[in-house]
């Protein structure tokens, strides 16, 4: 079984680099290009994170996206508790995010761009 856990392991692993290459342009070249770019950035943000997950067969369930109205402004914090966490929040969120963090994460290359 661990043989198996592996295989699917990488075989993640791989689809991850090999899209994110693929989106990675498109992800990167909208916020280059215009300063409101991020936008066009995010659709592509949710579409890699969407092939990804459909790929590797990762499913999740969101709760209270009812509660959430699109029109107002919100405030969300995440616990990350694997690095699964990235490409599932932008799936899970209705709304454009933008991240916050700690300033000393700015002396962290790629960070701090």
């Amino acid at each position: 079984m661990k043989f198996f856990q592996w295989i699917y392991t990488l075989y993640s692993a791989l689809l991850f680099v090999v899209l994110m290459l693929i989106f990675g342009i498109f992800i990167v070249l909208p916020i280059l290009v215009n300063e409101r770019g991020d936008r066009v950035s995010f659709v592509f943000i949710r579409l890699w994170a969407g092939t990804w997950a459909f790929l590797s067969g990762i499913r999740f369930e969101v709760e209270g996206l009812g509660k959430i109205d699109r029109s107002k402004p919100y405030i969300y914090i995440f616990n990350h508790r694997s690095f699964i966490d990235a490409p599932v929040i932008p799936m899970a969120i209705p709304q454009e995010l933008r991240a916050l963090g700690k300033k000393e994460l700015s002396k962290i290359p790629f960070f701090g761009w």
